[in-house]
């Protein structure tokens, strides 16, 4: 379970937009994703995982085959549903349904040449591909043929011969014409004659003749082919009517056969949708260099330089690196302290996304992460206040987290920045370390970012390394104030004071000096 507004609050929104699945099935899927819920499902995914980055990193050519008949794969569970409900599909559905199996057949190649593994195979329905393609053109396009009845092919050889005694009939009438009068027939059966012209009175009462359209200077006549053209004409009227009929009844075959396979069609949609995503995973885990997530069977969380995607994709737009972190949580109460601008927040993310994306079946973008699949997730972070609900930020991530302490039996990963900033600062710690002291006694994961003195007695303890900046230094930009500042963490042990670096920063940004001594005055 990932309570409300948790997956924007780590990245992992950014995260599921930059996979490029190819197909409604996959898109689908995607959009669906949640936690997987025991182990033997997420080493699954991870098996997948791993078999697919080997593919995509030593067969280029046939996954970007695989990948453009993804593409081709359209949407055709509509038109099952009306195989089903008894309708009779139309041309263009048992077409988009012909190119579907032959898609399917083609990756079923792909796969067996490469050897995949069971869980990412298709299959084929090798009857309706055969019975779609009735005359083995190996084609895709698709066409009631003649093959497909006797009775339709004589019609239509009727309408032929019918056609062309009505060609012949109309060339004899056309050749008449164009002798009589001097006249070029054109190649719609149709003559001009001036109204001046002598011979007008003559064309006029000519029963091969008819007037298509008359203008102040001219007449625009067509051939009239008579009763044996009409005779002709009534007779392919007739064998058309019975070629409808004929291919109707052809099309009710076809779709009885589909519906018979509605099972088939279901299943392999649902293995579509799941090759269609998995390889996306194996993609993005090759071009993040993540790596497979160990699983754990206590309440822990271990992340060796792990890299937050969405940070680490902002800042290289800026030219500037990322610091990867690193982190042990164990069950109960963690908290991790800085200075402003530090990067707390992003760490606190950072757990969040590695062990959400972890849990979807995902590889990680780590060196190692190792963790517990819990049962619900929580994150707040940024601000909290609430326009809409007239709420205090203070107010707003009160009613927040009353939302994951719902979920106090459960495990879960819960995450919190700067709970209590927003109200005076004596309750806020008494307020933070009531939650620190609630949740050591939850088989839970709790980490919260704070600037409060003071609650590091209970629980685990990590700062943010902070500024490294020499006495030499005098005034700095604050654009190049991410150079001097280390991002990672370190483990603190016994009484402990929140660092107080704020005077130095307003300092080294050019600060005025005269309230910067004042400042240095009252902080003793």
């Amino acid at each position: 379970m990932i309570l409300k507004d948790t997956l924007k609050n780590i990245g992992m929104d950014y995260v599921l937009s930059i996979l490029n699945v190819r197909t409604p099935y996959g898109k689908e899927r995607l959009n669906s994703l949640t936690l997987y819920k025991n182990e033997d499902e997420l080493n699954r995914q991870y098996d997948c995982i791993e078999f697919l980055m080997g593919f995509i990193q030593n067969n280029k050519r046939d996954y970007n085959n695989i990948l453009s008949l993804l593409e081709g794969i359209k949407e055709i569970r509509t038109s099952i549903k009306r195989a089903v409900s008894g309708s009779v599909l139309d041309v263009s559905e048992l077409f988009e349904i012909k190119n579907f199996l032959i898609n399917v057949r083609e990756i079923c190649k792909i796969q067996m040449d490469n050897n995949f593994i069971d869980e990412l195979k298709l299959f084929r329905i090798p009857y309706l591909e055969n019975i779609l393609d009735i005359e083995g053109q190996n084609s895709r396009s698709f066409y009631i043929y003649d093959s497909y009845s006797q009775r339709l092919k004589s019609i239509r050889s009727e309408i032929k011969n019918y056609n062309k005694r009505l060609n012949l009939l109309r060339e004899e009438i056309k050749e008449k014409v164009e002798q009589k009068y001097g006249v070029y027939v054109k190649q719609n059966s149709e003559i001009v004659i001036s109204r001046d012209d002598v011979k007008i009175e003559e064309v006029l009462c000519d029963k091969n003749l008819r007037q298509a359209l008359k203008t102040p200077y001219y007449i625009i006549f067509s051939l009239e082919l008579g009763d044996e053209g009409d005779r002709i004409n009534n007779i392919i009227e007739k064998l058309k009517a019975e070629e409808e009929e004929e291919e109707y009844r052809i099309r009710t075959y076809l779709t009885e056969k589909i519906k018979e396979e509605e099972e088939n069609f279901n299943r392999l949609i649902v293995l579509i949708s799941e090759l269609d995503l998995l390889l996306q995973k194996a993609e993005l885990a090759i071009e993040t260099k993540s790596v497979r997530p160990n699983i754990n069977n206590s309440i822990e969380i271990k992340i060796v330089k792990g890299r937050h995607l969405k940070v680490e994709a902002e800042l290289k737009k800026k030219g500037v690196g990322y610091t990867p972190i690193s982190i042990d949580l164990k069950k109960g109460s963690t908290i991790i302290t800085g200075v402003n601008m530090g990067g707390k927040t992003v760490t606190l993310r950072l757990i969040g996304l590695l062990c959400i994306m972890a849990q979807m079946g995902f590889f990680v973008p780590c060196e190692f992460f190792s963790f517990f699949p819990f049962e619900y997730y929580f994150c707040q972070a940024g601000d909290m206040q609430s326009l809409d609900n007239g709420l205090s930020t203070f107010g707003a991530e009160v009613l927040a987290l009353n939302e994951a302490v719902k979920y106090k039996d459960k495990m879960g990963l819960v995450l919190i920045d700067e709970i209590a900033r927003g109200t005076n600062p004596k309750e806020g710690r008494a307020i933070l370390k009531a939650i620190l002291s609630y949740f050591n006694t939850l088989n839970s994961v709790l980490v919260v970012t704070t600037h409060f003195d003071g609650v590091d007695d209970i629980v685990r303890h990590y700062e943010v390394v902070g500024l490294k900046i020499g006495e030499d230094v005098k005034n700095i930009s604050l654009k190049d104030l991410n150079l001097y500042m280390d991002y990672t963490l370190r483990e603190v042990y016994g009484k402990y004071e929140v660092p107080k670096d704020a005077i130095r920063v307003a300092r080294l940004l050019g600060f005025e000096e005269e309230i910067l001594n004042l400042a240095e005055k009252y902080l003793k």
